[in-house]
């Protein structure tokens, strides 16, 4: 009998195994909207190019960028501004503005931030806190920033300004006024420290001008106002029973002082008060010394010589 072939077995290709999609969460700090760029052309062939863009940054806060780029005729960079404002997108409160220079060559000349009154943690007594510093680090691209922060206070409004660089954790601080002149007042001999979290609380009053400093400016400025600390006359004849008075030469600014104490060697031949005069008593030869403390706590003693005729 003929044997019918065995029927083959169906050949079985295997599925192929199913890879589920993995979920992309947007990564802090990417655009939400491409940049937009306008072009403005000159008669000479330099130009303007601008860029406006938007981002949330590592905090989830809103960024809007707005980048200012010259260029000469041949096409080359020859500066850029760059302008940054924070804001919380849930209020829609401007949390701070940053503006950034730069050179020909992209490095950064110039970087301040500002801070309204209204957004400097004042819940918290903080002039500024560490997590707004970061944002505005981030946003600048250096940790070198110089801070304006508005402080609404019982008073007034006054201005506190600060570089970020001395805003680290543990960082000993000083205040002192920034005068229009551009010179510097102490203020008192307090130390404030930037928090572990990086918050900044300091306690100003009124409208004026303040500026945070480290403690190495804070001795710098102390030991230039120190050297202004001179007395008028080194020596002077009185005649008994006359009076002078030991004055200051006018190099010290009376603003910085606290307090000034005379006292004299030899009572018996003169006496000194408070306000530094003098009375002869009878001949002879004394020493006055006025010690001088300024509102830092820091102190320098200067003498004048004087002589009593009969």
């Amino acid at each position: 009998p003929t044997t019918s072939p065995a029927p083959e077995e169906p050949t079985v290709t295997p599925s192929p195994s199913v890879t589920e999609e993995p979920t992309v969460t947007p990564t802090p700090g990417v655009t939400e909207e491409p940049p937009k760029t306008t072009v403005e052309e000159r008669p000479d062939g330099s130009k303007t190019e601008t860029t406006v863009s938007t981002s949330t940054n590592k905090d989830g806060n809103t960024v809007q960028k707005t980048e200012v780029v010259h260029k000469d005729a041949d096409g080359k960079v020859t500066d850029s501004n760059i302008k940054s404002i924070i804001t919380d997108p849930q209020s829609g409160g401007t949390l701070a503005t940053v503006n950034v220079k730069k050179n020909a060559n992209g490095t950064i000349t110039s970087a301040t931030a500002s801070l309204a009154a209204d957004t400097s943690a004042q819940t918290q007594k903080a002039l500024i806190t560490g997590i707004v510093v970061r944002q505005i680090t981030q946003a600048a691209g250096t940790d070198n920033v110089k801070v304006s922060v508005k402080n609404k206070n019982s008073s007034g409004t006054s201005t506190v300004v600060m570089n970020t660089a001395d805003l680290k954790a543990g960082k000993k601080l000083n205040i002192v006024i920034r005068q229009s002149s551009g010179k510097y007042v102490l203020v008192n001999a307090k130390t404030y420290t930037v928090a572990k979290n990086g918050d900044v609380i300091a306690a100003v009053k009124g409208s004026k001008t303040y500026e945070l400093i480290n403690t190495s400016t804070m001795n710098t400025l102390s030991r230039k106002i120190l050297k202004t600390i001179k007395a008028k006359n080194t020596s002077k004849n009185i005649k008994r029973s006359k009076t002078s008075k030991m004055a200051l030469k006018k190099t010290l600014n009376m603003d910085n002082v606290k307090s000034i104490k005379y006292t004299v060697s030899k009572k018996s031949v003169a006496t000194v008060n408070k306000t530094g005069i003098v009375k002869a008593k009878k001949a002879g030869t004394a020493v006055v010394h006025a010690k001088v403390t300024l509102k830092n706590g820091r102190t320098k003693t200067v003498k004048m010589k004087i002589k009593v005729k009969k």
